[in-house]
Formats: C-alpha cells, structure tokens, sequence
C-alpha cells in the first residue's frame, strides 16, 4: 500500500487577530539572485523512511540541501502527484512515495528607480485597480539608492502589495520602505537591507509586514508608529538596532517572526494596546528580547525567548560589564539583558512562553499590574528567573523557575563583592518581588536556583499557595520586611547547598552562627515582616533552618511539616507576637555534626541543643504560641527557649529528642501546660557525649537554666533519658498537677541555685527506683501535695495526706510533709488513642469512625458521659464501650466525619489528625488524645506504607481542628 507524504500549512487565526496573506502564484522571496526562501509548511516523510523530494525547478536540488528552506501560503493546483510535477503555487499537496514535487523559482528582479506615492491617483501605473480582491501590486524589483526612501506611499486608501522586491539602501541614510496616513498597505515576500530604517509606517490603518527577510540596519527593522489593525508575521530580522518596534497603537498581532542578533531590542510595544504576540522566536538580542513600555491588554504566548543580552562569564567578569548600585542592584552593560521587560503595563496576559538563558532576569515586571502570567518556563537565565517591582494585583501561575543564576561565575566572587549585593536580589533567585502588593503566587516549580527559590521585600498582601520550591542555593523562601501575606501548602524541600559553600571563606571571617541558616539554606526566612499565615507547608530537606523568622511579628504558622532540615526546625530571633499552631517538625538537625568543627566542645561554650538541631529554638522574643505541635526526633532539644518571656507551650507532643524535650535559659514568666514530654535524651550524639554532664545535658524532659517566675502544670513527663524536670539556678517556679512516670534518674530535681520553687499536685511514678524520686539542694523551696508511688502511704485518719512525710535527696534534707497517700486526679491527661479504620475513601459513607482510648497506671475509665466527649472540637460520639477499667472505646458516625474532612477542601491523598477531647468519670478527669488517618481517594494506593512514624506522630502532617470553645460559642 502507498504510503503518503503530506505537506501542510498550519496557518494560525487566534480570535480572528492573525489575517491570512492574499494567494499568490509565486514562492517566496530571495536574500540574493536566484536564491529561493521558502517558510512556513513542514514536511513529514512516509513511515518507511523513504523520502520524497521537493525541487527547485532549473537546479533539481533536494529540499534538504538549501538553508532555511520550507514552504508558504500557496494553493493548491492539484492534490496528488503519481509523477515529477511542477507547479507554481501550492499551499498543500500530496505526494506519493516514490514522487517528486518541483516548484518555479521566481523571476531575476527588475532594477527600479525609488518610487514616491503622493496619491491613490499615483499608483495607476501599477498593475491592480486598487480594490480588496484587485490591489495594486509593486513586486518584482530591485531598488537600490543611497540617497532617496526607496519606496515611499502616503495619503493613501486603496489596496496595495509591495512583493517581491529587492531593496538595498547601500548604507545610506533613509528608508528602504517608507508608509504615511495610508490604509490597506501589504509588505510581503520582500528582502530588505542596509538602511537607516528597513519598514516605516505611521498613522495608517490595516497594514501588514509579512513574510520579509530584514536586516542590517542603523536603527530599527520594523518600525509602526500610530497604526491600528495591524499584523507583522513570519519576518526575519537582524543586525539592526531594535528589531520590530510598535508605538502608538492598537489591534493586530505579531507572530511566528525570527528576530535575533540585533544590538538593541528585539520587539518593543510602546504604549500598545490589544496585540497577540504569538509563536516568535526572540534570541541573541544584545538588550531585552521583549520590552513593553505603558502596553495594556495584549496577549504573549508560545513565544521563544532566549539567549537575549551580555551572557555568561564574560559580563560577570568584565568590570565595563558591571554596575552595582548601593542598594545591591546589578547592571549589566546598562542594558537590562531580560528576556521580556515590562514598565508600567497592565492587564496583559504572559502564557506558555520559553523565557530561557537570557543574561538579565527572565521576565521582568516593573510597575505593571493585574498581569497573568501562566505555564511559562523561566530557566537558567543570569539573574531571577522572575522579578516583580513594584507591581500589583499579578496572578503567577503554573511556571516552570528554574535553574536561574550565573551560579559558576558568581561561585568565584570576593567577599568584598558580596557585601554590597542584596542576597535575596541578586545571585540568581527564582522568584524575586519588591515592593509589591496583592500579588498571586501559585503551582508553581520554583527549584534549583543558585540564590533563593523565592525571595519577597517590602511586599505585602500577597498569596503563596501550592508552589514547589527545592535545590536552590539559598532559602527556599525569603521574606524580608514583608507583611500580611499567606503562605499555605507549599513543599518547600532541600534548599542551602550553594549557601554552605560560603562556609569555606577564610577562618578569621565573623560569621554568626543563626545568621548561617538564613544565609545558607533555610527552607522559609523572614525578616522583618508581620502579620503573615504559614498554613500546609512542607519545609524540608534544607541545609539550614526549616523556617526561620527574624525581627518578625504577629505570624500564625500552622498545619506545617517541618522535617529532616540541618538546622533548627523553626529558629525564630527577636520575633515576638505569632502563634505556632498543629506544626510537625520532626528529624531536624541532620547536618548538625558539620557546625560543630568549628567550635570549643566543653561545658561552658557549648549547648548542643542549641545549634543546628532543636525541633523550635527561639531567641530574644516575648509572647510567642506554641501549641498543639507535634516536635520529635530532633537531633537537638525539642523545644529551646533562649532569652523568652511571656509565651505559651501548650498541648504539644515532645517526644525523641536527642537532648531536652524542652530547654529554657533566661526565659521567664512563661506558661507550659498539657504538654506530653516523653522519651528525650536517647540519642545524643555519641561523639560528643563524653564532653557532657549528665546534670545539666543530655536528655531532660524539661531542663531550666537560669529562669524565672514559670508555671509548669499539667504536664506529663514520661520516659526521659535522664530526668524529668531539671531546675538549674532558677527561682519562683510553679511546678503543680504533673505526672512523672519512669525517670532512669529523679523525677524532678532543684540544684542547690533554684530557690523558691514550689513542687505541688504532681504524681511520681517509678522514677530513680531504689532511691528517692525527687532532689533537692536549693533553699526555701516546697514540696506540697504530691503522690510518690514508692510511698508508705498510709492515711490512719482518712485526710487523703500520707501520715509520714516523703523525703527526698538533696543537701537540704527537705521532705514532701503533706505527701498525698492517693494519685492526685490530674485536670488534664494526655492518653493514647488509635483509630479504626486507618484510611478512609473520600466520600464513602462506609464503616463509622472508631477511636479506642488506653489510660495508663493510675488512670480509670469508670464512666463515659458522651455529651462531654468531642472529635477535633465539633462532633460528639453516638456510642462507647468500656472494654476494662483502663481501656474504652468511642465511635462516631460517618457522615459527620466526612463533613469534617470535607470542610478542610483539600485534595486526597493527604492526613489528618483526629484529637479526642473532653471529659470522663462524671466530669472528674480531663483527657486529651490524639492519632491520625489517612484520607484517600476510592482506588488509590496508600501512603501509610511510604512515611517513617516516629516518636507519637512522626513526620505526619497535621491539618487544623477547631477548638473546643469554638463549638461552646
């Protein structure tokens, strides 16, 4: 069977802005005598590899032999060829295996003296009579004059084509084709050169450039000043300053020219409006590939710019090439080297556009608002790969941001060069927005910059939602002087590499050790900004901190995973006012043996659980929230408060932490209650395990050192390596109502420093077996109320206080004198829970929603109220079952669950957390649980297989609940 070899021509018409070329009988144009050009089909070989030949009469050479060949807007003269045909005009043809097509090259020109049009009246001697469908037609000659325009038309209204021709303005100082206050003009299939302007037209209407090869001229190729409908497409131009330019306009389109090698601009509109820029290809343009100047409403797609201004080493090398302005700005050559530029222009729409290579920023919007920009790829240009200044109200969507920086040249730079660059500007930034406002960034891969992956200043408003961000040089984020923005569901993962690499300057270099995680990797990093929502995120994987806020306020942070990062989790310095809410951060501190080279390893100099590693370490800050959070297996402390007052650590799991669950130095008035303080200190660092004291590091559930004026309630300790709860030199702390429960070391111990410390309420349970439960060594302190397990609690007279007092270790001798002979009924207890079933179908309306409590020693279920029991604060249990005295079961009904998963509107698969809250025993005894399941599209794999679990929760993330007070107002 034959096998065809179809020749197409794919003409675009997009809303009816492109105009098809009039049919014509000839091919194309020449650059030189009896060259032929051909643009425009694409041929497709038969699929036995066979090909078929396309010929040029006269020379009967094959397609494939001639540059830049293809084929144009011709008609079809017959729709199969069983034998060498020629014809002179086709737009598609079908051509048996075996066949060959030839086609008539044009005629050798006519030498034509310039041509001056004053009138419709002057072109009668022109063949045509003017009309759509009968133009005029000046085609077939060459020009060639230095002195003269060489064709020249005004005051014009009837219908002409310029085709054809050969025009060479022998470097003179004019205009090879020069248009005034005409209509109807076509200027196609032309060659054009060596001019001072190659095509001129100016207050004129319908007026079409297609199809021309243009080039070397002294300022611009296509220049159209004041023209409405028009259409410039399929052009080639080069070696001239700017390539097409557009002023002054409105309507029409630009598409699928070739502008390239011009030592200016390669097409700039200039207070356009309403044009389609489509299927371009813009490359190695000595300034910007694309430059809107005050353009509104115009459309940019499937363009291909690339390659545009001072690339590679050299500019970065070449001193003439750099200009840096105090501020940390970089020039290059004075020329913005951009693949498209923007200033001021609003409401364009930027779509599906390769914006790649170019020495300066890939897109670049200053002052230009309510622009969508959308599935454009910005990569491996020099500077950000995008760069809003202040510009508004912009919707960045779905764009590939990648791999943008001069990262080998900027490797080699000084340090003196560094400290006058703005970092977060400058080193090659994905995404880089200052000042701007309301902005919308979303879906978006921002990876594998040399700089930050995102980088905002002074900008505010903004909505950054769903992006991934990894591999870049520096922060994943940065934010800095940035305000009330949200920053929700966005994985943010193994960024820092490039920022490390710093670490090798001189060893006399000042380098602040927290600076180094905002400098050198942190997944997110803000300084100064306010009032901003951290919601879903995944940071992780960074060479430095996961999150880091610095000089920051009144930030909520919540529903993260912050995980496996090589600093702290959150590292958060002079920030005081934000709330750090159902967060997991978990495995952080990987890279933490790599800081400690660099340091005196004793005693006094170091604090482990402060560098490269605690779950959250906060510094100088007041009134700051934690609550809720899940902090495990951090290769530091859980939870590290230097220098912290007034604040809040409530209702957190802190469990397998290398150090401390929770450390405090020079923190006062702190509140921390309902927390689950288990299994810390396991895992420190065998290495460096001989440098410490036992009394002071390596695995509290709680060490304080020095502090004051704290309340530490309803808490429960359970399972540390060391201690309970570890008072070094701090005074007046309220230490009631908490459980302490199989310490290897005492439950609680006051160094001979702490002072009136009052220890009232707690329960002690197998802590330092075989000797006392409790130490103390300070002055003035209390032991009040407490039960001690290991207690003759005797009660000969019934007052619910043992009839001898308790006494513990230590220099002072003291004694619990009011020991209480029966646990204290604890207000709060944090029990273990599991769900059945563990993953449920979206949607489904299956099997109800089982939750099964176990209380520990000391614990009874008696009774079960279910009015006083809630999931995530909204729904009440329809049934429950007491299997024995510390074990019970609740369930609740399907439906309801659904609505609550449902109300937090996110996509399947994901996690969420279940807390149990309320309380039991006729009201006596508060309880607390948690445990998470997985929500699951109907037939798709799970991921309970894929995560690692650790500790209580491990690396899972937690979506937000409501309160209980939520559902009582």
């Amino acid at each position: 069977m034959k096998k065809l070899l179809i020749i197409n021509l794919f003409l675009l018409i997009v809303a009816g802005m492109l105009t098809p070329t009039a049919a014509d009988n000839r091919i194309s144009s020449y650059s030189e005598p009896r060259r032929v050009q051909v643009d425009g089909i694409s041929v497709v070989n038969g699929n036995t590899g066979t090909s078929n030949n396309i010929y040029l009469n006269e020379w009967r050479q094959s397609v494939n032999s001639l540059p830049d060949l293809s084929i144009y807007d011709y008609k079809i003269t017959r729709s199969a060829f069983t034998a060498p045909t020629v014809v002179d005009f086709i737009q598609s043809a079908t051509v048996f295996e075996n066949s060959d097509l030839v086609v008539n090259a044009p005629p050798d020109p006519k030498k034509k003296k310039p041509i001056n049009i004053d009138s419709s009246r002057d072109l009668r001697k022109f063949p045509g009579s003017g009309t759509e469908t009968d133009p005029y037609i000046i085609e077939g000659f060459l020009f060639q004059n230095s002195r003269k325009n060489l064709i020249q038309i005004q005051f014009t209204d009837v219908y002409i084509v310029i085709r054809n021709n050969v025009l060479d303005g022998l470097n003179g100082g004019n205009v090879n084709i020069l248009i005034n206050s005409a209509q109807h003009i076509t200027i196609e299939f032309n060659t054009l050169t060596s001019n001072n302007y190659g095509v001129m037209v100016s207050n004129s209407v319908d007026i079409n450039v297609n199809s021309n090869s243009i080039s070397n001229f002294v300022n611009d190729g296509v220049y159209l000043d004041n023209v409405n409908s028009l259409s410039v497409s399929s052009n080639k131009i080069s070696q001239t300053t700017n390539g097409i330019v557009i002023s002054n306009s409105f309507g029409g389109n630009v598409s699928y020219n070739t502008v390239f090698s011009n030592s200016g601009v390669g097409i700039t509109l200039a207070y356009t409006d309403d044009v389609l820029l489509a299927g371009n290809k813009i490359y190695s343009n000595i300034q910007d590939g694309l430059f809107f100047l005050d353009s509104d409403l115009n459309t940019v797609i499937n363009n291909n710019i690339y390659s545009n201004g001072l690339v590679g080493a050299t500019a970065l090398n070449s001193l003439n090439a750099l200009s840096i302005s105090s501020s940390g700005t970089l020039t290059i050559n004075g020329f913005g080297g951009s693949g498209f530029f923007m200033d001021p222009s609003m409401d364009n729409l930027v779509l599906n556009n390769n914006i790649t290579d170019n020495a300066g920023m890939g897109l670049y919007l200053q002052a230009s608002h309510n622009t969508t920009i959308d599935g454009n790829n910005l990569n491996s240009n020099g500077l950000n790969g995008l760069f809003l200044e202040d510009s508004h109200d912009n919707v960045v969507n779905d764009n590939d941001i990648t791999a943008n920086g001069f990262s080998s040249g900027l490797s080699t730079l000084s340090l003196n060069f560094w400290q006058f660059i703005s970092y977060s500007a400058f080193g090659g930034s994905g995404f880089f927005m200052d000042p701007s406002v309301g902005n919308v960034v979303s879906n978006n891969d921002i990876s594998g910059n040399f700089g930050n992956g995102l980088a905002l200043q002074h900008s505010t408003d903004t909505d950054i939602i769903s992006n991934t961000v990894n591999n870049n040089g520096l922060s994943g984020m940065i934010f800095e002087d940035s305000d009330n923005n949200d920053i929700l569901n966005n994985q943010i993962t193994n960024n820092g590499d490039s920022g490390l690499r710093l670490a090798t300057m001189s060893a006399d270099t000042p380098f602040d050790m927290k600076l180094m995680s905002a400098f050198g990797g942190s997944g997110f990093f803000m300084d100064p900004s306010f009032n901003n929502v951290v919601d879903g995120n995944v940071l992780s994987g960074n060479t430095g901190s996961g999150l880091f806020l610095l000089d920051s306020e009144n930030s909520v942070v919540s529903n993260n995973q912050i995980k496996s990062n090589g600093g702290d989790g959150v590292l958060v310095t002079n920030s005081s006012h934000n709330d750090f809410l159902s967060n997991v951060v978990s495995h952080n501190g990987v890279e933490t043996p790599l800081l400690f080279s660099s340091f005196d390893l004793n005693e006094n100099s170091l604090k482990l659980a402060g560098f490269g590693g605690s779950g959250f370490f906060m510094d100088p800050s007041v009134s700051n929230t934690l609550t809720d959070n899940f902090v495990t297996d951090n290769a530091g402390s859980g939870i590290y408060f230097l220098e912290i007052d007034e604040s809040e650590i409530s209702n957190n799991t802190i469990s397998s932490n290398s150090f401390d669950g929770i450390l405090f130095q020079n923190s006062n008035s702190n509140n921390i209650t309902q927390n689950v303080i288990e299994y810390n200190g396991y895992d420190a660092l065998a290495s460096y395990s001989s440098l410490l004291s036992t009394d002071s590091f390596g695995g509290s559930g709680f060490f304080m050192d020095p502090s004051f004026f704290n309340v530490v309630t309803n808490n429960n300790f359970t399972n540390n390596a060391a201690y309970g709860f570890f008072s070094e030199a701090s005074t007046n702390t309220e230490f009631s109502d908490n459980r302490l429960l199989d310490h290897p070391l005492y439950g609680v111990v006051l160094d001979g420093t702490s002072t009136d410390t009052f220890i009232t309420g707690n329960n002690f349970q197998n802590n330092n077996v075989g000797g006392p439960q409790a130490s103390d060594a300070g002055l003035d302190n209390v032991f009040a109320t407490n039960f001690w397990a290991d207690h003759d609690n005797n009660d000969t007279n019934f007052d619910g206080i043992s009839d001898e007092p308790y006494l513990l270790d230590g220099a002072t001798e003291n004694t619990d004198f009011l020991a209480s002979n029966i646990p204290n009924g604890l207000n709060f207890y944090n029990a273990t829970m599991e769900s059945s079933p563990r993953v449920l179908n979206a949607g489904s309306e299956g099997t109800p929603i089982t939750l099964k409590v176990y209380l520990d020693d000391g614990f009874r279920a008696l009774s079960i109220d279910l009015d006083n029991l809630w999931i995530n604060g909204t729904i009440n249990p329809y049934t429950s079952h007491i299997i024995d005295i510390q074990t019970f079961t609740v369930t609740f009904d399907r439906l309801a669950i659904n609505d609550l998963v449902n109300a937090l509107k996110r996509n399947p698969p994901f996690f969420v957390v279940f807390e149990l809250t309320g309380r039991i025993n006729d009201g006596l005894l508060e309880i607390t649980a948690h445990d998470f399941v997985e929500i699951n599209q109907v037939g798709k794999n799970t991921l309970l297989g894929l995560l690692p679990i650790a500790g209580t929760i491990g690396l899972i993330p937690i979506l937000t609940h409501k309160k209980r007070e939520e559902k009582d107002n």
